[in-house]
């Protein structure tokens, strides 16, 4: 059954990796924006790095919810209706999804950007209703700095790609998956020579490794009502068993967990523009950007304002 199993990690891994050299092979939008508020333009600028947060922690956690949902009637088509060991699988599977556990398969950080960089949802949901800010950077360079940075003291593997909104490739890839590992569940009927411990322990493993795959694939995707956002992301991504050095930060009374990339000391001249919010006080917005970047050598970007007319609620 051990040699199941990695056939199966094996040829799943096979699977993905053609789904994301698909992403990989798509260029990054010449600009990519990053929306935050006036103390995430300090943070950046001030400590010159992005941070990328676990995906555990995301602001929103329906996306990863919503990946899941689709993967489901899936597990049921060939999986559920396979057997009633198959029934119990796809059961358990669901409740170890839905319960928190999914931070047991993998460290997973990610950075998101926007091709779009002056969109009005994006300003009151991730700029501080619009009074917060945008930086601008060029694109082929932040993600040549992101790939590419050196670091030798844990191993890193990053990727970056757009975000889908549509799940037609994201169920015909989730199918692939489960298609592949459903016949791994009948292993154990009949095994005799197995006790209950190892049955449960192979049971788990499969499990975690379904989830793993399924996981790296509904990191692509997110709902189609999130279209205008035209998302960019950076994801880092370590083994369970290898788990990276990570910082803390609280939210709403909760640790989140991140890491940080440091885009200005590899591609300062990446950023190309720093613009207002168009809730914004303009005089007082422009004072801070340049205090800010007054001390700082290597960024030279422009400094412009929403052309948006709104105010914040």
């Amino acid at each position: 059954m051990k040699v199941e199993l990695d056939s199966f990690s094996k040829d799943a891994q096979a699977i993905v990796d053609t789904f994301l050299k698909g992403l990989d092979e798509t260029p990054a939008p010449p600009i990519l924006y990053h929306y935050t508020s006036e103390a995430g333009l300090k943070g950046i600028l001030d400590s010159g790095k992005l941070w990328l947060t676990d995906i555990f922690s995301l602001n929103d956690p329906s996306e990863m919810t919503y990946g899941f949902s689709r993967a489901l009637p899936i597990l049921n088509e060939f999986v559920a209706n396979l057997h009633p060991a198959g029934k119990k699988f796809t059961d358990n599977i669901t409740v170890f999804a839905r319960s928190g556990l999914m931070r047991k398969v993998a460290h997973l950080f990610v950075c998101s950007f926007s091709s779009q960089g002056d969109d009005l949802g994006q300003w009151r949901a991730y700029a501080d209703n619009a009074k917060g800010y945008v930086l601008a950077f060029d694109g082929k360079l932040l993600e040549d700095a992101f790939l590419h940075e050196n670091n030798d003291s844990f191993r890193l593997n990053r990727s970056t790609f757009h975000i889908r909104y549509e799940d037609t490739k994201l169920r015909e890839v989730h199918t692939e998956i489960v298609k592949r590992m459903a016949p791994l569940i009948l292993l154990p009927e009949g095994r005799r020579d197995l006790q209950d411990g190892a049955i449960n322990a192979y049971m788990q493993e499969l499990t975690v490794l379904t989830l793993l795959y399924l996981l790296q694939v509904v990191l692509s995707f997110k709902h189609p009502s999130y279209i205008h956002e035209g998302e960019f992301r950076f994801l880092e991504s370590h083994r369970m068993d290898q788990p990276p050095e990570a910082k803390i930060r609280i939210r709403l009374g909760t640790e989140v967990r991140y890491r940080e990339f440091d885009w200005r000391s590899t591609a300062p001249e990446a950023l190309l523009e720093i613009c207002i919010g168009p809730a914004g006080d303009v005089e007082k917005a422009n004072l801070f950007v340049k205090d800010i970047l007054n001390p700082t050598p290597g960024l030279n970007p422009r400094i412009t304002r929403s052309e948006i007319p709104y105010r914040a609620l």
